[in-house]
C-alpha cells in the first residue's frame, strides 16, 4: 500500500471513529489536504468516509465531510447510500444533514430498499416522518412488490 493509500486509509478510519477534531486538523493542513481524497473507497469495507461516518453517527464528521464536498451518490458494496445508514439507525440529525446537502430520498440499495423501508424496518418514527416531509415515495416498491408499509 502507497503512502497516499495508507493516509487515506488513515482519515477513513478517523471518519469512522468519529474523531472530528483530528480529521479538521489533517484537513485544514494545505499539504496533507492534497493528498487525501475524501470521497476514497475502502478496498476492505467498499465504504467511504462518509459513508462510515453516517453508518456510526458521527454527525460532527459528517458536517465536515460535507462541508468538504463529500460525494453523496456513492454506494457501498450493497448499493446503500450514507442515508440509508442513517435511516436503518435512526440517526436524525444525520439523515436532515444529507437530505439538506441533497441525498436522494428515493436512493435504492441492490434490494431495491429506500431510506424509508429501511426506515420503517428498523422502527425509526422521527426518521419515518423526516423522510416523508423530504419526499419520499411511501408506494415505492421493490422488485418482490413490498413497500415501506410492509416493514413497519
Amino acid at each position: 500500500m502507497g503512502n497516499i493509500d495508507s493516509r487515506n486509509e488513515r482519515f477513513y478510519n478517523l471518519c469512522g471513529l468519529g474523531k472530528a477534531r483530528l480529521i479538521e486538523k489533517m484537513l485544514e493542513n494545505d499539504r496533507i489536504l492534497k493528498t487525501i481524497n475524501i470521497d476514497w473507497i475502502s478496498f476492505e469495507s467498499q465504504s467511504t468516509p462518509l459513508l462510515i461516518a453516517s453508518a456510526n453517527g458521527h454527525d460532527l464528521v459528517v458536517d465536515i465531510l460535507l462541508r468538504n464536498n463529500a460525494k453523496l451518490t456513492i454506494k457501498d458494496a450493497r448499493q446503500a447510500t450514507p442515508l440509508h445508514h442513517a435511516a436503518q439507525r435512526d440517526y436524525t440529525t444525520i439523515a436532515k444533514k444529507l437530505l439538506h446537502a441533497g441525498s436522494d430520498v428515493n436512493a435504492r440499495d441492490k434490494l431495491g430498499w429506500t431510506p424509508l423501508m429501511k426506515a420503517c424496518y428498523f422502527c425509526s418514527p422521527d426518521i419515518i416522518v423526516t423522510l416523508i416531509e423530504a419526499g419520499a415515495e411511501i408506494d415505492a416498491q421493490t422488485e418482490q412488490g413490498r413497500t415501506a408499509l410492509h416493514e413497519l
